[in-house]
């Protein structure tokens, strides 16, 4: 069914007008194709391809257009390997900790330099701090590609300096990457249309964004905090599962042909049912309510003290359970920027200004 929705989502993007269209900018994506690289990027509405071949004249790096700044990129260097991420990190001094970007990049940016991540020209300067993003950068936002870029970029600057970003696999990252597409910003349908692609070939195995994203976890564990993006539910807790093995487990969901053959897994329901899903999971904010002694069992099975979480909007960063939980997702979209900043296991929210409040 999701393919036949996507499937129909794109034939009806073909006929944008070049009005609809004229005013697109987006990209680059690079796609893949045996022995050849082909890098498409929009500016206004005109499309640029570049073709390379993977063996001889890899680029060593590509330019990002930097929203809003006419004229402006950004240099991108490749990876020359992709690792699938590791589940558990030793103690960091500190932290800066966001969710539910959405495309938002101006707020993403502003949010980044006052709390010293970034400067002004996109640079690592956070140190040996982590960075950590607790899913969905995709959907509703206009910029969703340009936040992408960003954190590639920035993973190789924090780890050269000692630091590490870790970018949490939210919802809609698996919905884009399974081709359930209903919440994308028609932006990305026009320049799919302008590329005479599919929408869900942006993303696809054979591009370096969906190889870069299917390295992603859905949940993380660093010192004693937990972070993922909706939350764990009784069900997770009764698997006892590693958080290695979880991520395991769950990522052949990223793609549609995983999820056709995941559903007939044993136990693998509870890693993709709206109710149980640590991606989908809302137990700490909605009926069903999960009890304390739910999370205090979730946080004896991961031996943490504390669970980070996004997906689900409060005003204010916050404190649940007891401060057993501290939620994060803020709406973005209503200039709402805030982060969750953590320094020698003291933790604050932090508003655009980089005004520190501290949490119970």
């Amino acid at each position: 069914m999701l393919r036949i929705i996507a499937s129909l989502l794109f034939l009806g993007s073909v006929f944008f007008s070049s009005a609809q269209t004229g005013s697109v900018t987006d990209g680059p994506y690079l796609f893949y194709r045996g022995d050849s690289l082909i890098i498409q990027c929009i500016a206004n509405g005109v499309l640029a391809t570049d073709l390379h071949s993977v063996q001889k004249k890899m680029p060593a790096s590509i330019n990002l257009p930097i929203p809003g700044n006419a004229g402006g990129v950004l240099t991108v260097p490749l990876k020359k390997k992709l690792d699938t991420e590791s589940s558990e990190y030793k103690p960091a001094q500190k932290l800066f900790v966001t969710s539910d970007i959405e495309g938002e990049f101006h707020g993403f940016q502003k949010l980044l330099v006052a709390g010293g991540v970034i400067n002004q020209k996109f640079n690592w300067t956070f140190g040996d701090g982590h960075l950590v993003v607790c899913g969905d950068l995709f959907d509703r936002g206009d910029e969703v590609t340009a936040c992408l870029w960003l954190l590639y970029k920035l993973e190789e600057e924090a780890k050269a300096a000692g630091g590490y970003v870790h970018v949490i696999v939210g919802n809609h990252e698996v919905m884009n990457l399974s081709e359930d597409v209903r919440y994308v910003h028609p932006k990305y349908m026009k320049a799919a249309a302008i590329m005479n692609r599919n929408y869900n070939e942006l993303y696809a195995p054979n591009t370096e964004l969906g190889r870069w994203l299917r390295t992603k976890n859905i949940i993380e564990r660093i010192g004693k905090n937990l972070f993922l993006h909706g939350g764990v539910s009784q069900a997770v807790n009764e698997q006892n599962h590693s958080l290695k093995k979880i991520n395991s487990l769950v990522r052949p969901l990223y793609d549609m042909d995983g999820l056709d053959s995941i559903l007939n897994a044993a136990n693998a329901m509870v890693y993709f049912n709206n109710l149980t899903s640590p991606f989908w999971y809302r137990g700490y904010f909605a009926p069903p309510l999960a009890s304390m002694a739910q999370v205090d069992s979730t946080l004896k099975v991961f031996d943490v003290n504390k669970i980070i979480v996004g997906h689900t909007i409060v005003d204010s960063i916050q404190t649940l359970y007891n401060g057993k939980i501290i939620a994060i997702d803020v709406n973005h979209h209503k200039q709402n920027h805030q982060a969750l900043f953590i320094e020698q296991d003291r933790f604050y929210r932090m508003n655009a200004d980089g005004k520190k409040t501290k949490l119970n």
